[in-house]
């Protein structure tokens, strides 16, 4: 069964809070910085009837790893020998105790969980999945806000290719940010969201090429995301890079 404790964290708005999932002896994303929310985690990490012994990262972000080290050191303090796993090319303020890699299976003493490799959000980015197709979806998806992809590291045809890639295998996603959702039906609206949204930074582009004005992501954005309260003109940008990025690989421009 999966247990789920969103805690607070210095994630993007509209989320405030990132969720930590525990299945058996693993905790999944030891999420926050701050010590009252540490505090809040290893009391509900006690809570599990079979020892918690492993903490698995879903990838680096600060968002996702900023409780990691201190529930390793506080489970070691009182006899647990904690370990923290994530892939290889995470890049992480401390050590690990080891990694896993795509195929790799957890025993979780609740059921097994693999590992699927699921980068274009972040580099090293893993989900793991249930055999009943329940998966815990890090940030591939999110229930609250939405996933940005962010060059360098972000890229857009990588991630299509992981929404892709879990489209026939995930049949609910516990992601890390918001409530869990239905597996296929929101893999296939972030397909059509995204190839959207590409059609439209396109149009946007052509149309400031037409004009003899200087292409840019913040140029684009500011067609491309005109009327849409709410929207980061950052994180705006950002995606439009992505996207630009992907028309030139794919279109040559």
């Amino acid at each position: 069964m999966i247990h789920v404790l969103p805690v607070r964290t210095p994630t993007l708005p509209p989320a405030t809070h990132t969720n930590v999932y525990r299945v058996g002896r693993v905790v999944f994303d030891a999420a926050s910085p701050y010590a009252d929310e540490q505090a809040r985690t290893l009391a509900w990490v006690r809570e599990s009837p079979v020892p918690v012994d492993t903490i698995v990262l879903t990838h680096h972000h600060h968002d996702h790893v900023g409780g990691a080290e201190a529930l390793r050191t506080a489970l070691r303090a009182s006899g647990t020998p904690a370990k923290i796993l994530a892939h290889r090319d995470s890049v992480l303020p401390f050590d690990l105790d080891g990694t896993l890699d795509d195929g790799d299976v957890l025993d979780t003493g609740d059921g097994p969980l693999r590992a699927v490799y699921t980068p274009g959000h972040a580099h090293g980015h893993l989900v793991f999945l249930a055999e009943n197709g329940d998966c815990i979806a890090g940030d591939l998806v999110a229930g609250t806000g939405t996933i940005v992809v962010a060059p360098p590291e972000g890229h857009l045809e990588t991630y299509l290719q992981s929404l892709r890639r879990m489209l026939p295998l995930a049949k609910r996603l516990y992601p890390a940010h918001g409530p869990d959702l239905p597996g296929e039906d929101t893999l296939r609206h972030y397909l059509f969201h995204r190839a959207m949204r590409t059609e439209q930074v396109r149009v946007a582009r052509d149309a400031l090429l037409a004009a003899g004005e200087p292409v840019t992501p913040v140029a684009v954005a500011e067609r491309v995301y005109a009327g849409i309260p709410g929207v980061d003109p950052l994180f705006a940008a950002l995606q439009v890079a992505a996207i630009l990025a992907w028309l030139e690989e794919h279109h040559g421009g």
